[in-house]
């Protein structure tokens, strides 16, 4: 009954250690909330719109793992133990994600102005077919569908609870914050065959830090030169992440704490 709602599936087939659940936590709704409060949004819009979106990103989570990789030489099986029960239910429970998906859009749609319903409408839109083809192709192109369903992720939560007057810069910050880096890492795949990229990485902790080094030091130039309270809130944004990602690399050269290696980027070696 549990797999009907939303997050459950994300934590039992993604993320399933309490580090990368405290790091899930920090990096996305946190950070999403403390993104709306600077901006004076409605919590209540960013909690229901953050339902929404999990809902469905969900579906594409269950649509990976049940038809994708049937398709898949060496495919990655999740959720084991409960497979069986799931591939028997799992039309029920789409229908149920969907149905949420639904109910809860037409409540932000109608709370929305113009602007905010054609965008929240296109991002939408956007997600579902980002995952259908970043579930249907194999290929370098899904360094470009995942950057599409991140993005989409990240803004929409956004988008539905504040102010359309802030879109013009919100969303280009919103992208530099998280989907675009998230992205540049993902490229360091094996299996896409980027070692350019990964060369430039390297070390994921370090670069995630010289990342938001840069970001943050920009963003404090623009603002001394503008004077503007819309970037002093990314000034104190692009911080947060700054401070969460240099703990995280002294956690990570910790001898007690060691973060989790995933096999199908193999940074071991280049983690000098």
């Amino acid at each position: 009954m549990k797999f009907y709602f939303p997050l459950y599936y994300l934590f039992i087939s993604r993320i399933k250690t309490k580090h990368e659940r405290v790091s899930w936590l920090i990096i996305f709704p946190l950070f999403l909330l403390l993104t709306v409060c600077l901006f004076n949004g409605s919590i209540l819009c960013f909690f229901i719109a953050f339902v929404m979106t999990m809902s469905l990103y969900e579906i594409g989570y269950f649509d990976n793992d049940f038809r994708t990789v049937a398709k898949e030489k060496n495919p990655t099986i999740r959720a084991d133990e409960n497979r069986d029960w799931l591939k028997k239910r799992l039309f029920s429970i789409i229908s149920v994600r969907i149905i949420i998906t639904i109910v809860l859009f037409i409540f932000l749609f109608n709370r929305s102005d113009s602007h905010q319903q054609i965008l929240l409408s296109v991002l939408i839109a956007i997600l579902i077919a980002g995952f259908y083809f970043h579930n249907t192709l194999r290929s370098r192109c899904n360094v470009v569908t995942y950057f599409i369903i991140v993005t989409a992720r990240y803004l929409i939560p956004a988008v539905a609870a504040t102010d359309s007057i802030y879109y013009q810069s919100m969303i280009p910050f919103m992208i530099f914050i998280f989907p675009l880096l998230r992205t540049v890492e993902h490229a360091c795949k094996d299996k896409y065959s980027f070692p350019a990229i990964k060369k430039i990485v390297r070390n994921p902790d370090v670069f995630r830090v010289k990342w938001y080094i840069a970001l943050t030091f920009i963003l404090v130039i623009v603002y001394f030169l503008s004077a503007n309270s819309i970037i002093l809130n990314f000034v104190a944004l692009s911080t947060y992440f700054l401070i969460y990602r240099a703990a995280t690399l002294y956690v990570s050269k910790s001898t007690r704490i060691l973060r989790t290696k995933h096999q199908s980027y193999n940074w071991d070696k280049d983690e000098k």
